[in-house]
């Protein structure tokens, strides 16, 4: 008898892993379908309310139904069958769900940040880590960083680099670059009431772009009584592009990206200069010209402006579109 000893243990192993099993994908499936309905009814609850703020949870819940399908979606087609599951096509609520919920993320962040008021910044800084859960790419994460740090630092630091040896910027550049007038720095919402910590800004200059100058003519003739002259349009043009990127560094035991220090840059800040100007010549007798052309030789020739200057202008309209940053 005792040759039937093994097979029966085996046997009894089998029935019991398989009762096991059994057990475990019963609980799995009860918990499954327990979890979506609750969150199915917490987002009715929360819809018949009406209000905006309910999209940033609603849009959680909906998160984690497709998370609990997506997951089941990998059983077997037999395990499935035997767990009643049924596919869950969420992409319209999703979409839907999410662009309420950045909608409403957005324009509640920025009217607390607007206040400047302590409470309101801890508080936007919730609602901007919950928009980088509903939108890690939005742009609007950096700028409420931005409004943040600046409305709680009692300072700006500033500071200029340069790194490109090889091609040297003029002198004078970092100057137009960094020099914040009295009217700019008044807008700036600097922290006036307890606050004694500093932040840095490094504005690093990354490239620039100068245009040969460009004298574009088209000549044509025009005659009056048996006069002619040769009439000469002139389109002057160049330009100058100033690339940088800047970054801030604060530190901040609330830090909107989770870390004791914010360290972020904004990048490919371009300012642009252009220098546009026209003006005719006339070879000939000016009796011989139209009204129109004469009316165009009031704009005397003039010279192109010199790389150093158009340069210089660029540079400071970078500084205004930093300004501009800091302003907001």
């Amino acid at each position: 008898m005792k040759h039937y000893i093994v097979p029966i243990a085996l046997l009894a192993c089998l029935l019991a892993t398989s009762c096991n099993t059994n057990k475990r994908l019963y609980k799995t499936g009860v918990a499954y379908h327990q979890a979506n309905q609750a969150d199915h009814e917490r987002i009715q609850e929360l819809k018949a309310t009406g209000k905006p703020e309910i999209w940033p949870e609603v849009f959680e819940r909906y998160c984690s139904i497709k998370g609990r399908s997506d997951e089941m979606s990998q059983y077997p087609e037999e395990v499935k069958r035997s767990l009643n599951y049924r596919p869950l096509d969420l992409e319209e609520e999703l979409t839907s769900s999410r662009n309420k919920a950045e909608a409403y993320l957005t324009a509640k962040a920025k009217q607390l940040l607007e206040t400047g008021t302590p409470t309101n910044i801890k508080e936007a800084k919730k609602l901007t880590h919950q928009l980088m859960r509903v939108n890690p790419e939005s742009s609007l994460i950096g700028e409420y960083q931005l409004m943040a740090m600046i409305r709680q630092t009692a300072r700006l630091e500033t500071e200029f680099e340069y790194n490109d040896r090889s091609r040297p910027l003029p002198e004078g550049i970092d100057q137009a670059v960094m020099q914040f007038d009295q009217t700019e720095l008044s807008r700036f919402p600097i922290a006036k009431d307890n606050c004694v910590t500093a932040a840095s800004m490094i504005v690093e200059v990354t490239d620039f772009f100068i245009t040969p100058d460009k004298d574009e003519t088209v000549s044509f003739k025009e005659t009056n009584e048996g006069l002619t002259a040769t009439v000469t349009d002139h389109t002057l043009s160049k330009s100058a592009k100033i690339k940088a990127d800047i970054t801030f560094i604060f530190k901040d035991k609330e830090s909107i990206m989770g870390s004791d220090w914010n360290v972020f840059s904004i990048r490919d800040i371009e300012a642009t200069s252009i220098f546009n100007y026209s003006y005719t010549t006339v070879e000939g007798s000016k009796a011989a010209c139209s009204a129109q052309t004469l009316e165009r030789l009031t704009n005397q020739p003039i010279p192109f402006p010199t790389d150093v200057s158009i340069l210089l202008d660029a540079a400071k309209k970078l500084n205004n579109l930093i300004a501009e940053q800091l302003s907001k």
